[in-house]
């Protein structure tokens, strides 16, 4: 699916302060894919359903100035679904790394979402032994390390190395560190939670329409010995209907999300930014 999508920490609440509708995927967890629950509650431009034949996701418009229903826990949703949902909802490959003990359940499902495999192999640092003796097929083994090795991942691994030692030597911990970075590498958007979102001034009351008024016709005086002019017909305005905006038609057979390069790098640049601010905080704390 090649869109990006707007997620949260489970319980928060995106509010639509932008100018244009956007939509937020239902699922029903109950008989649904891993294809499908992976987009629960996730919001987006966008999203070009049916996903596959026989498809029961919804969504509903985000209109501006609207808060959306809250991200769901997918730790509390997944463990009520049966063996085989939960297969299909972690993947393949995630399932095969949890039997083989390689990983924890918590390092695949998090509370705010499920995590990618190559996602998975990079935060626990696997080798592909590690997945072969996990009993993954090498093909999958091979298209996952090509991704991790590539010129634009080492790069990025590189700027995390840079900002991870500055943000340590601030006093920012670990975990959050690791969170933070992962977080960004994986094209997630920060959500705020809705006790922490200021109140919005109400808004004025929209003034009630004001029906079109016909033009009417100038009265025509009669003259001597000249019939008179006949009435010219009165136009009549109908109001004109406003259909509500709908989603795009589907992209079919769109490759997967992948982060490119030149996304990487403004994200890397951003983060840079937030260390910057960090830092500058810290000096005017010393100086004081």
């Amino acid at each position: 699916m090649a869109f990006r999508t707007i997620t949260g920490e489970a319980g928060q609440a995106w509010t639509n302060d932008t100018s244009r509708v956007y939509w937020q995927l239902h699922v029903q967890f109950k008989n649904s894919c891993g294809l499908c629950i992976q987009y629960a509650n996730a919001i987006a431009p966008y999203f070009p359903l049916p996903f596959h034949p026989g498809c029961n996701c919804t969504q509903t418009p985000v209109r501006p100035g609207q808060t959306a229903k809250p991200f769901v826990d997918f730790q509390a949703e997944l463990a009520q679904l049966p063996h085989s949902q939960q297969v299909a909802a972690v993947g393949a490959s995630n399932w095969r790394l949890i039997e083989a003990g390689k990983v924890e359940w918590k390092d695949v499902v998090t509370p705010g979402r499920i995590r990618t495999f190559r996602e998975v192999v990079r935060r626990n640092d696997l080798t592909a032994d590690d997945l072969k003796r996990a009993g993954i097929r090498k093909d999958v083994v091979d298209r996952a390390f090509a991704a991790l090795n590539s010129p634009e991942n080492e790069a990025a691994k590189a700027q995390q190395k840079t900002i991870a030692a500055a943000l340590k030597g601030l006093g920012v911990s670990d975990d959050r560190i690791k969170r933070e970075l992962t977080g960004n590498l994986a094209g997630r958007v920060l959500v705020t939670p809705i006790g922490n979102r200021p109140p919005s001034p109400p808004a004025a009351p929209a003034a009630p329409p004001v029906p079109p008024v016909a033009p009417q016709p100038a009265p025509v005086r009669p003259k001597p010995l000249a019939p008179q002019a006949k009435p010219q017909p009165v136009p009549v305005r109908l109001p004109v209907a406003t259909l509500p905006e709908k989603p795009k038609p589907p992209a079919p057979n769109i490759a997967p999300v992948v982060p490119s390069a030149s996304w990487i790098k403004r994200a890397v640049e951003s983060f840079n930014r937030f260390v910057e601010a960090i830092r500058a905080k810290a000096k005017r704390k010393t100086r004081s």
